[in-house]
């Protein structure tokens, strides 16, 4: 298996506190310099690290898995702002694992240490030992083959990866990522995955893919219990759930959004519904969420629509103002 793994040490991060736009941390205390890079070359993988000291093991908080499908030119700019709000908000160790390209790769690597992400790490996964498996899903997403990779999470990380936060590219974090992943213990015995509902109204029409109660959920951000769905031959279920759909649906049209939700359909007990505020659809000209309290909560905004470079002259003033605070974000001094 080929990849890449970057490590920093922890440094100390102080409690955050909130403001009108963003929750801003306050100024960490300055770490110690970087100790000299060591790096490893192995027949068939770069291994990056940073060693954290004794002390700093002994200190450690549990690590925080992070998953991203990142592929091509068009996915550098977005990963780059997602990982620029993901770390200003950060209080815990997190490991990122993308299921990629290097240049997907580089961008977070670079993220992590000019963040002073201590206590990070980031693994690359190359996608294209795994696309023979989900290749012959019938797809028509502009999101293409990449995105059907989130259904072999639990085929492609090591075992020890027992629980994962998947997220699309395309996401503003508003708050620390150590509450989404509070979420897992929730969970029942019997669930698998979480998701928030879609905003939209795509699944409500008649001729679209089958949802539950009509709404349906999106995918942009996941919570999947990967020890589970390797117990339970998460395979097997979702092949065996899409059969009797695209009997009448030649196609997927979302991608592997119309997959959780026909399983999600046809076995409610397996999912976990994570509250609006942790998947707020924003498009470029309006928001969609159905909970009304969300002004006040609002924890991850994702620009959900196909097209991400629209022209300011088409944005709200809201959008184009929150794009250029994060593109002018720079760690604490």
């Amino acid at each position: 298996m080929e990849l890449y793994i970057i490590h920093y040490k922890r440094g100390t991060l102080e409690s955050a506190i909130k403001s009108t736009q963003l929750t801003q941390p306050t100024q960490p205390t300055q770490p110690t310099p970087l100790p000299p890079l060591n790096r490893l070359l192995g027949d068939n993988h770069l291994y990056l690290d940073y060693p954290s000291t004794e002390r700093e093991e002994s200190n450690k908080s549990e690590i925080v898995n992070v998953a991203f499908v990142c592929v091509g030119e068009k996915s550098l700019n977005l990963i780059e702002r997602e990982m620029k709000t993901m770390l200003y908000h950060r209080s815990v160790p997190v490991h990122v694992y993308i299921i990629g390209d290097e240049p997907c790769f580089q961008v977070v690597s670079t993220a992590l240490k000019h963040w002073k992400a201590y206590g990070c790490n980031a693994t690359l996964y190359r996608w294209e030992r795994y696309k023979e498996e989900v290749e012959w899903i019938p797809n028509t997403h502009y999101s293409g083959i990449y995105g059907s990779l989130k259904m072999i999470m639990a085929n492609i990380l090591p075992t020890n990866v027992k629980q994962l936060i998947l997220l699309d590219t395309d996401l503003i974090f508003n708050a620390c990522i150590s509450q989404l992943w509070q979420h897992f213990s929730n969970f029942t015995q019997d669930q698998l995955f979480a998701v928030s509902k879609e905003m939209s109204p795509w699944y409500s029409v008649s001729d679209n893919w089958p949802a539950k109660n009509r709404r349906g959920f999106n995918t942009g951000v996941l919570l999947l219990h990967l020890e589970r769905m390797r117990e339970r031959d998460w395979d097997a279920i979702w092949k065996s759930e899409i059969v009797r759909p695209l009997q009448g649906h030649p196609k997927l049209i979302l991608g592997d959004q119309d997959i959780f939700n026909v399983v999600a359909k046809e076995r409610p007990k397996v999912i976990y519904e994570l509250p609006c505020a942790w998947n707020v659809q924003w498009r470029h000209d309006r928001i969609h969420c159905l909970e009304p309290e969300i002004s006040s909560e609002l924890k991850i905004m994702h620009f959900n629509e196909p097209v991400k470079d629209v022209p300011d002259s088409m944005r709200t003033k809201e959008f184009v103002e929150l794009m250029n605070f994060v593109d002018n974000m720079n760690p604490p001094k």
